[in-house]
């Protein structure tokens, strides 16, 4: 089983942390605004321990982890709250996520204009932080 190091813990952790909150904060959108992204229960695992599994057991390099919230965040902002993190979605979220930063990788500097919002809300999670 590949190690994840602690430099690596302690920052899964924070983010663990703040998307925990976003989610408790969000819990209400799932009866508003389901989407194809929730789960009929809510996950058993832990946003904390889902990062560190995706850590350890992916290639995923650290600097992904908070790029992808960023993305999520965009995502929130361009779509609403259909797209906004809650314990549903959240796994399934952080996994495509990561799939579209390797495709903007893909693309050529005016088509990853076309594809990337505006990160002026670096976090602007929406309903949640209004």
């Amino acid at each position: 089983m590949p190690a994840v190091s602690p430099q690596d813990l302690e920052l899964l952790e924070v983010m663990a942390a703040v998307l925990d909150g976003l989610c408790e904060d969000n819990q209400d959108m799932r009866l508003t605004s389901p989407t194809i992204f929730d789960s009929v229960a809510r996950p058993a695992m832990s946003i904390q321990a889902y990062l560190v599994r995706l850590r350890r057991y992916t290639k995923f390099d650290i600097t992904c982890f908070p790029v992808a919230v960023l993305y999520l965040a965009d995502l929130c902002e361009a779509h609403g709250p259909a797209f906004c993190p809650t314990y549903h979605n959240i796994h399934r979220l952080l996994v495509t996520q990561r799939y579209e930063q390797r495709l903007r990788g893909r693309l050529g500097p005016q088509q990853q204009a076309r594809h990337h919002p505006s990160r002026s809300i670096a976090l602007g999670w929406g309903p949640a932080f209004s």
